[in-house]
């Protein structure tokens, strides 16, 4: 998914990598591997784009946990429960 732009992104990474993973179950972008398969998917959302004007938003919930400071409090509270620090 496009951050700033809110709207799906493809992807080219292992299909079964965590990225790949996170792109299909939050529905935030289409993973392919393949460049006919990623000419198909860039000529749709094109289509769609010229018929409606504009490719839809993806819904905020697409980032729940993602952000900079989403991650960086995971890995500190891992951190802190490795070294037996409950501050």
């Amino acid at each position: 998914m496009s951050r700033r732009a809110g709207r799906s992104s493809v992807s080219a990474p292992p299909p079964d990598g965590v990225p790949a993973r996170i792109l299909r179950e939050r529905g935030a972008g289409v993973v392919v591997n393949e460049p006919e398969a990623i000419a198909v998917q860039l000529a749709a959302w094109l289509a769609e784009k010229n018929e409606k004007g504009v490719l839809p938003l993806l819904p905020e919930t697409v980032r729940d946990g993602l952000s900079r400071s989403d991650q960086y409090a995971k890995v500190e509270a891992f951190l802190q429960e490795v070294a037996g620090n409950d501050s």
